[in-house]
């Protein structure tokens, strides 16, 4: 896995504050936080006269954390500093997670694709390996979308701003 963190300038000195300069600055939607992901594969076969058949698969996985950094925390009061970090550490957690269903998916594609045995000719067997290496990348879409919906956005995980 390949992760970077990008990071957008949040600054104010009261919770309402940090919340509109998050919402200026952040990730399109009022999130204040987004991951980026791209599985890809590439795999490797033998041609025999008893057919084409995969030997190694390799995956990549791309991350990005769009993640907010809060550029004055030291100047705030006590609490609002424990909320942003309560704050801050259910909202990596929550990226993290998406990220965690991106490398998930890539181990599903290794493993389907070397399980998958011989064919007839090294095209079809490129067809029918790459055929499974979309449909786990879309599944691994789908269960990033179903977490979202789960969580509201890791909402339901502590991942709230402004603190209630």
């Amino acid at each position: 896995m390949n992760a970077k963190r990008t990071f957008y300038k949040v600054t104010g000195k009261t919770a309402e504050e940090i919340d509109a300069s998050m919402d200026r600055r952040g990730p399109p939607g009022r999130f204040h936080a987004v991951t980026h992901n791209d599985i890809s594969w590439k795999f490797w076969w033998h041609d025999s006269s008893r057919g084409c058949k995969i030997f190694m698969v390799g995956t990549t996985v791309e991350i990005e954390f769009v993640l907010p950094r809060l550029q004055n925390k030291a100047a705030l009061p006590p609490k609002l500093k424990r909320d942003w970090d309560r704050f801050y550490a259910a909202l990596n957690r929550h990226e993290d997670k998406h990220a965690e269903y991106a490398v998930a998916g890539a181990r599903e594609i290794e493993r389907k694709i070397v399980a998958m045995g011989s064919r007839n000719t090294c095209a079809q067997l490129e067809m029918d390996a790459n055929r499974i290496g979309k449909q786990v990348r879309e599944k691994s879409r789908r269960l990033n979308k179903t977490y979202d919906r789960k969580t509201n956005h890791g909402m339901r995980e502590g991942a709230v701003w402004p603190p209630k």
